[in-house]
């Protein structure tokens, strides 16, 4: 990618940005995860929950190609969910017991695409490539807190629903994001633009690009994902072989 800089009138630059392709981890949709053990400043009162996905296919039946997800083992599920349910792209929240959610259009499979959920107190709201595809104004309050740990890759609450491909540059905050912080997200495709974007309010930024290309990461070599947000939500691999792909290349 090439972005062009106008200096005054008489001076132009074109700078060639390098740190556009990298590391993401590859789902088999069968049992590969990252599990995050769970704490309780990742059970926000307001969340944020930010991705770069390529789905191979998203499941036929609707559900449940989990992305990121802290939840429940009962009803109601989840504190927050990033998935596919029903077919469409759905940011699920627990507020005061109940289950409220937006949920849009499925990005397409086999391409590179921003996802991302909201919650701003008021407001769920669920995003794909920096636009806004739906919003539910229905909860009031505080998120329920889960206690159990953040899932990337899988459905916290039930197994089998696991991502079927590639998951990177996963992040979340304790505040919900504003649209034009999500357009930058989307549009920059800079490595690390997580760090600079409400970085008081960043909980956990996991790149996931620990490990080299075709490497194969599983629960007996104990592999870790590093949170660098400096919050020490490091993940680890279980039940899986989730290998690092060399590089993320955006359309």
């Amino acid at each position: 990618m090439k972005l062009t800089l106008l200096l005054s009138k008489a001076s132009l630059i074109t700078l060639l940005l390098l740190n556009t392709c990298f590391a993401a981890v590859f789902f088999d949709e069968t049992n590969d995860q990252i599990i995050v053990p769970h704490s309780a400043a990742l059970d926000p009162v307001h969340v944020t929950v930010s991705a770069w996905v390529n789905a191979i296919a998203w499941d036929p039946s609707g559900q449940y190609d989990a992305i990121v997800t802290k939840g429940n083992t009962g009803s109601p599920f989840p504190s927050y969910y990033l998935r596919n349910e029903a077919g469409k792209l759905d940011m699920q929240i627990v507020v005061g017991g109940g289950n409220f959610d937006a949920a849009g259009t499925l990005p397409s499979a086999g391409e590179w695409h921003h996802v991302c959920g909201t919650y701003d107190g008021e407001t769920v709201k669920v995003y794909s490539d920096g636009i806004e595809l739906d919003s539910d104004g229905g909860p009031s309050g505080n998120l329920d807190a889960s206690g159990q740990n953040l899932r990337i890759g899988e459905d916290g609450s039930a197994s089998g629903r696991n991502f079927n491909g590639q998951i990177t540059e996963v992040a979340v905050w304790s505040e919900a994001l504003t649209l034009e912080e999500i357009k930058l997200l989307h549009s920059s495709r800079l490595k690390r633009i997580p760090l600079q974007i409400q970085p008081d309010n960043l909980l956990a930024y996991w790149p996931l690009d620990d490990h080299p290309n075709n490497e194969t990461a599983n629960s007996a070599d104990g592999f870790i994902f590093k949170d660098i947000s400096g919050n020490g939500h490091d993940g680890t691999v279980t039940e899986c072989n989730a290998k690092a792909e060399e590089y993320l290349s955006y359309p």
